[in-house]
């Protein structure tokens, strides 16, 4: 019996679309049809179904329908012309998209938001006109998707490639980043870094591509200099504050979603995981995603033997086979950045408090050397002590250096002291005041130029002059040792009103808290060319925020002292200064609910200062900070009930606004005791920072 070919058979068949995504499919998952799907969901996968477009991955470039409707066709491999020639196609897509789904939800679309930016005029169809666009909207797009980019291949590369801004663009960036971020960071070589910036343009315009690594530096400087937005920047940029802190968070899930790639252990690579780092430690705290970079950077640093850098093997395999003298200097930056960092957190409270990774016997690794950036060549001999600068002598990396030596001081101060769990009388006084007088020696033997004395005027100004940072590297400098004083001193502070031997500890405790609080006041005016808004900065907040409580603690412990209507007076400036800081700055809320449910009870319970048990005292500080008085949620109902200042979240009703804490801490001051003080300071310093705010490889959650 003649049978008919096959191939007609097929040929008059039309191919029929499969209804699940393309990862219920690849897993033989029951797929609900959800965009996105619930397995998507979880999983955190972008969840996409057969003819549909991927904005984010861009991994099918041809869209006519012949090509879509046959199966069995092999595909061409995606160039980056391609997917430039049909961004705009995409864009087109989106904008119908959009007005379909948000009329429902009520939310304004993306490119409404977003007006004075064309989204079909971001993607050029070659590649020397695609540089003169803008990757900003490419980048927003990403973000409003509210997905994570998994795919590891040259397609989800070229969009992230798109997201780049323009060259010009990107130098306006990257001086802001050096004249802001980079003064307190000092990690990165600016020439170099520099140069791979003029490099990686260089190969857009030829058509090559960028690496994983290259992209991940150039996203975390993007990144941060959004993060520390100015006007001037906004200006230059023509884009609103809130476009900033999209884009901040944009490029910074972009960056993390690089780490998801095989990057091969770097100096660039490590580069970018520190300003990521540090970027995350300034804008959230340290929630786990921060940890997991420090590890990340660890691990990575471990790989290339960093930590062996300066040992005599070391140095006698550079003599031998050569060397580049600003990667080994800018390796010794970072080591030193990711060791002092451990050590300065290790005793500033929270729950890292009293431990630290880095150990001092398990590494040779020389201080950076005391030189501007422009000294240092791919020449310059990392061995030579020759060209290295007296400390007295101003440069970009003084500050540094001089945040090393704090950090020493703090190591050492948690090997000596023991942790906050235990009873103070298991702490001889002794020790604290040896670790006051080294504290002590390190202000007064700072260099001049970091010196705050004001008879030397004359020498600031010619500081000044050469070195207009140094003013706000001074600020930062007192600053962070004047936390570490208080911190030290806190404890017996407190008990200082029972025991007349720790007077001493409440003298430094109180001065430095001032002094914390005087520094903070001092960022304001620091002025060009920083121009830093120090209420952005988490690191800087916290810190606030512990002087003022425990300078409210010290009113309330002595409220008939001759200046307890100063510190009180002092009190209220500090609030007023977070009040500024709340909505910018996570976790400072937080502390603030917790606060305002223990003053709160005050106000119905009187506690009695007689009380010494203080396993009781601390069940009651628990207690206290979950319940919510009668009170409290009348100032709730008062502060919702306008519609205009009712602000909703999924959780419910945010908390009233702080103006309504502050004037019940000075009510509430006298009737809290030594003990409930002691639990309700130690209760914020678990706080401040410890809570996570999303995961690392996706879910990055912001809210503007």
């Amino acid at each position: 019996m003649e049978r008919k070919p096959l191939h007609t058979t097929f040929a008059n068949q039309r191919c029929r679309r499969p209804v699940s995504c393309e990862l219920c499919r690849a897993k033989k998952l029951r797929c609900d049809r959800g965009k996105p799907c619930e397995n998507c969901r979880q999983r955190r996968k972008a969840c996409v179904y057969v003819g549909q477009v991927d904005t984010r991955r861009v991994k099918n470039a041809p869209h006519s329908s012949s090509q879509s409707s046959t199966f069995g066709m092999e595909k061409k491999p995606i160039t980056r012309h391609d997917i430039s020639a049909n961004i705009p196609e995409l864009f087109s897509r989106i904008e119908v998209l959009e007005e379909a789904v948000l009329r429902h939800t009520g939310k304004s679309s993306l490119v409404a938001r977003c007006g004075t930016t064309s989204f079909k005029t971001l993607a050029p169809p070659n590649p020397e006109t695609r540089i003169s666009g803008t990757g900003f909207g490419n980048a927003l797009i990403f973000m409003e998707s509210n997905q994570h980019p998994r795919d590891q291949s040259s397609a989800c590369l070229a969009f992230e490639i798109s997201c780049l801004p323009t060259l010009g663009q990107t130098h306006v960036i990257f001086d802001h980043f050096v004249h802001s971020t980079h003064l307190n960071f000092g990690v990165l070589h600016v020439p170099s870094t520099r140069a791979i910036l003029e490099d990686s343009y260089h190969r857009l315009q030829l058509g090559k591509t960028l690496s994983a690594t290259t992209l991940l530096l150039l996203f975390s400087i993007i990144s941060s200099a959004a993060f520390t937005w100015t006007p001037t920047l906004l200006k230059r940029l023509c884009i609103t504050s809130f476009e900033a802190k999209d884009l901040h968070a944009a490029y910074s899930r972009l960056a993390l979603g690089l780490l998801d790639h095989d990057l091969p252990p770097s100096t660039s690579a490590l580069a970018g995981i520190s300003t990521l780092t540090y970027l995350h430690t300034n804008a959230e705290g340290l929630p786990d995603k921060v940890h997991q970079l420090r590890a990340r950077g660890l691990l990575m640093a471990r790989a290339m033997r960093i930590h062996c850098l300066d040992t005599p093997k070391s140095r006698d395999q550079r003599r031998l086979n050569g060397y580049d003298g600003i990667e080994v200097e800018v390796q010794r930056r970072i080591w030193w950045h990711m060791v002092s960092s451990d050590w300065l957190l290790a005793f500033s409270g929270g729950p890292q408090e009293g431990t630290y990774i880095f150990q001092k016997r398990h590494m040779v690794v020389q201080y950076p050397s005391n030189l501007d950036d422009n000294t240092i060549t791919t020449t310059f001999d990392p061995d030579s002590v020759s060209y290295d600068l007296s400390c007295s002598v101003p440069t970009t990396m003084s500050a540094s250096i001089a945040r090393i030596r704090l950090a020493e001081i703090c190591e050492e101060a948690v090997n000596q002291l023991p942790f906050n769990g235990l009873e103070s009388s298991n702490l001889d006084y002794d020790t604290v005041l040896g670790l006051d007088a080294q504290f002590q020696d390190y202000l007064r033997n700072l260099p001049w130029f970091f010196q705050l004395h004001p008879g030397r005027a004359h020498e600031f100004q010619f500081g000044l002059q050469e070195h207009p940072y140094i003013s706000w590297q001074r600020l930062i400098i007192h600053f962070m040792t004047h936390t570490r004083l208080c911190w030290l001193h806190r404890r017996f502070h407190m008990e200082s009103s029972l025991n007349g031997r720790y007077k001493y500890s409440r003298q430094v405790g109180i001065s430095s808290a001032r002094m914390v609080l005087e520094l903070r006041r001092l960022m304001d005016d620091a002025g060009p060319p920083v121009n830093i808004n120090p209420c952005r900065l988490w690191s800087i907040m916290q810190h606030v925020f512990h002087a003022a409580t425990l300078l409210a603690s010290d009113y309330s412990l002595y409220p008939t002292s001759s200046d307890a209507t100063t510190r009180q007076d002092e009190v209220l400036a500090a609030c007023r200064t977070l009040e500024q800081s709340s909505p910018d700055v996570d976790g400072i809320q937080r502390v603030v609910q917790k606060l305002r449910a223990t003053l709160q009870e005050c106000k119905l319970k009187k506690i009695p200062s007689t009380t010494k048990n203080p396993i009781l005292l601390g069940s009651t500080a628990r207690r206290l900070s979950r319940s919510i008085s009668k009170d409290a949620d009348d100032q709730m109902m008062e502060y919702t009930a306008d519609p205009s200042s009712a602000l909703s979240n999924c959780e419910g009703v945010s908390p009233p606004p702080l103006d309504l804490l502050w004037p019940g801490l000075v009510d509430a001051a006298p009737e809290m005791d030594l003990n409930l003080w002691t639990s309700l300071l130690d209760e914020i310093d678990g706080t401040l920072g410890a809570a996570p705010l999303g995961n690392l490889w996706g879910g990055f959650e912001y809210n503007n």
